[in-house]
């Protein structure tokens, strides 16, 4: 490592809500390490969302490039945006920079910040005359873990046990108590919240299998109050379960913010759902998951100790999507369409029981 004192360190993370939330350890440990130094996150939009009231992060730089934008949206204004957030960041002059995703893109925009030393995977850029210094990837690890990999580079070391946060206050809690209330549950009821959708289309187990899964907790115990939660995303998921299930759910879709959304699972049991975004916003909260998984990696699992992941292996688990230079083959998903309803069920009833025990069902 380059031999000057750091007063301000950069962190690139232009990514979606899940990968930001798995970072978040990251800029804890730094602030721990350096309580002085100045903390700032480049990230897009919606990686902001995750960071807002995080007491580790000083600054927070939008910038929202094609490539890390899904809903392909970005106009002329935008790019202008963008530009203008770079100039910002440069003049900001920040010791170090760590890139914290893993493409050449990625490594190109964090040169562009100016900052005094670059750091990355040397695997991330074809340039490699624009690093500083760069290590080697280290592969299929869990992502939480990866993005520990270049602190030992600054002497900040890894916490023996991670967590992923976000920073619910008093108003977003008794949000989380006022809708609740409002939807008749009781603190004799045991709540279950539902995200049937988030992330990748491909992630997706079907929403029959959620309205069946809805319908069957709610006659195996009425005290079981199911709270469908999702984005716009969701919302014709979340109307079609909500057409067949009727008073047995209740609706949450699009009326939350993440900090919010962290507060609603801190009331909850048990959250089922797929591998994106909203199961990474209750790994937050420490509660129990049932995580439905196909065509991810296991290096995308939540963060925590009581989760259970349900998925059935192919010869192509995980897609190819995830492999260098691939594209996925398969648009019919059916890893996810082979998961059994009455497996999730089951599950589910253990663990609202009282019967859990940490497991991997296969």
């Amino acid at each position: 490592m380059k031999d000057f004192e750091i007063n301000s360190i950069l962190f690139v993370k232009l990514d979606h809500i899940g990968d930001m939330i798995l970072a978040t350890p990251v800029f804890q440990a730094v602030k721990e390490k350096y309580p002085n130094c100045r903390l700032g996150v480049l990230c897009s939009s919606k990686g902001k969302l995750v960071l807002l009231k995080n007491p580790y992060v000083d600054e927070v730089f939008v910038y929202n490039p094609d490539m890390f934008d899904r809903s392909k949206d970005n106009t002329i204004f935008t790019k202008l945006v963008d530009f203008n957030t770079l100039l910002e960041v440069r003049r900001q002059q920040f010791d170090v920079s760590i890139s914290l995703r893993e493409d050449h893109e990625n490594v190109i925009i964090q040169k562009m910040t100016g900052a005094k030393f670059n750091i990355a995977f040397s695997s991330d850029s074809p340039y490699p005359e624009l690093l500083d210094y760069s290590i080697p990837n280290p592969g299929t690890v869990h992502a939480a873990d990866k993005n520990f990999a270049f602190l030992e580079l600054i002497d900040v070391v890894r916490p023996f046990r991670i967590k992923t946060e976000l920073f619910p206050d008093e108003a977003d809690l008794e949000w989380a108590d006022r809708f609740l209330q409002d939807n008749n549950v009781t603190c004799f009821d045991k709540v279950v919240v539902i995200c049937p959708g988030g992330g990748w289309f491909l992630n997706w187990w079907p929403w029959e299998n959620y309205t069946r899964l809805c319908e069957d907790l709610s006659m195996y115990n009425p005290t079981y109050k199911i709270v469908l939660v999702g984005g716009n995303a969701e919302k014709d998921v979340i109307a079609n379960i909500k057409e067949y299930c009727g008073e047995k759910v209740i609706d949450a879709g699009g009326k939350t913010t993440l900090q919010q959304l962290s507060a609603l699972c801190l009331k909850a049991r048990l959250v089922v759902c797929n591998d994106g975004g909203p199961m990474h916003v209750a790994s937050t909260a420490g509660v129990p998951i049932i995580a439905m998984f196909g065509p991810s990696p296991e290096w995308f699992y939540p963060v925590g100790e009581d989760n259970i992941i349900i998925r059935k292996e192919f010869a192509c688990s995980p897609c190819p999507q995830f492999q260098p230079g691939e594209e996925p083959k398969c648009l019919n998903n059916k890893c996810m369409k082979l998961i059994d309803e009455k497996e999730v069920f089951k599950t589910a009833i253990e663990v609202l029981e009282g019967d859990f025990r940490r497991m991997y069902a296969e």
